[in-house]
């Protein structure tokens, strides 16, 4: 096996080291190959996956399923800027990211909240991709700035004037909002990630998170197993959430739930939300749904 494929010998979220797998196959058979063509555009580096398999098990402690074998940080780096067309990863975000009122939305609750005025609230957004949040968000007039790992994604935001942040610098700077939304199941350490977002909170802080719910993706992935096109088997993994060394971490409300407890964070109370103007019958039942059953919360310091 390359020296470029990591395995994971145990849970990303809780450590365990006991789990079942239940979904196995091969890179090496050809419907595989033709999806990650298809997938990656013809640029995944195919010579490192030979005899690899594309394996997804679920841990017996805290539920999290996750994809065993990953890429570690060098094969990363070259999947995020060379893989993925950065021009095409650009258009599909702007074809199908969130709309503005999603973000206008998140930023008036905060200010809500917070009961300050944008000007002196710091908004960070970890793993911003082309800051189309902080764009928003500059415009509303918070001061902003970013986290993202992929080149191509910090050159874009600069040319925008979004303030681009790394591990090492500012790191005495706290914030009032953290955006965490759809990282953690593209990151081989969330735990690392999560303590990285507790830091950087200020107390009465608040985080927006959010990730796909994968809490149906063993039925959906059952279906794999009679396909045999690679169009079909490519719809079957986007409608479960899964993509191939992107998305490698699977949460549902309850991995979820026992990961965030350990790291120092809780689920915004929803009654706290549920009361934010204007009150409409789905804002108010929105916050107890995301609590109890998805993956998407506000959260603030345990």
């Amino acid at each position: 096996m390359s020296a470029h494929i990591l395995t994971r010998e145990a849970c990303p979220a809780c450590g365990h080291t006991t789990f079942r797998s239940f979904f196995k196959r091969s890179f090496n058979e050809e419907l595989l190959q033709k999806y990650m063509f298809e997938s990656y555009q013809g640029n995944a580096n195919m010579e490192i996956l030979k005899d690899v398999d594309f394996e997804i098990v679920r841990c017996n402690a805290c539920s999290l399923a996750y994809q065993k074998y990953i890429l570690d940080d060098e094969m990363l780096d070259e999947l995020y800027d060379k893989w993925i067309d950065p021009v095409l990863a650009r258009e599909w975000t702007a074809s199908t990211g969130e709309s503005v009122a999603y973000y206008e939305k998140i930023f008036n609750f905060t200010i809500s909240n917070l009961g300050k005025k944008p000007a002196d609230i710091k908004v960070l957004d970890f793993g911003a991709g082309f800051g189309d949040s902080l764009i928003i968000a500059k415009r509303m007039g918070f001061d902003c700035y970013a986290f993202e790992y992929s080149l191509e994604r910090i050159r874009y935001m600069e040319q925008k004037d979004i303030k681009v942040i790394t591990t090492d610098s500012n790191s005495d700077m706290l914030f009032d909002l953290i955006i965490l939304n759809e990282v953690l199941e593209h990151v081989s350490d969330p735990c690392s990630i999560l303590k990285a977002i507790n830091s950087r909170l200020k107390q009465n802080g608040i985080v927006y998170f959010d990730v796909p719910d994968c809490a149906a993706i063993e039925e959906k992935m059952a279906v794999t197993q009679t396909i045999t096109s690679e169009h079909q088997f490519k719809a079957v993994l986007l409608a479960a959430n899964v993509c191939a060394f992107q998305h490698i971490n699977f949460f549902n409300n309850k991995s979820l739930r026992q990961l965030l407890k350990k790291e120092g964070l809780k689920i915004m109370s929803p009654f706290k939300q549920a009361f934010t103007t204007p009150i409409s019958i789905k804002s108010f039942v929105r916050p107890f749904y995301r609590y109890y059953i998805r993956t998407g919360f506000y959260l603030v310091k345990s």
